[in-house]
């Protein structure tokens, strides 16, 4: 079992990639709920952090590293 999280303190989120194949944006700044589920690896995540207010970078084991746009969640 594998998991990794990012917070982002300024926006009240929390960034959590784990076994499966999907990163989860979960807000706990107000109403502590889960907000998206990004979707687009084949393998387990390894790593996700947030690279600014409105991206997300996502590292798997299917040895792709990925952005992603948080408005459209989609990966560029």
């Amino acid at each position: 079992f594998h998991s990794d999280f990012n917070v982002d303190s300024k926006l009240g989120r929390l960034l959590a990639g784990c076994a499966g194949e999907k990163v989860y944006i979960w807000s706990y700044a107000d109403t502590r709920m889960l907000k998206e589920i990004l979707t687009g690896h084949n393998s387990l995540i390894y790593t996700c952090k947030f690279i600014s207010g409105v991206k997300c970078a996502t590292g798997s084991a299917d040895r792709l590293i990925k952005i992603w746009d948080l408005h459209s969640r989609q990966c560029r």
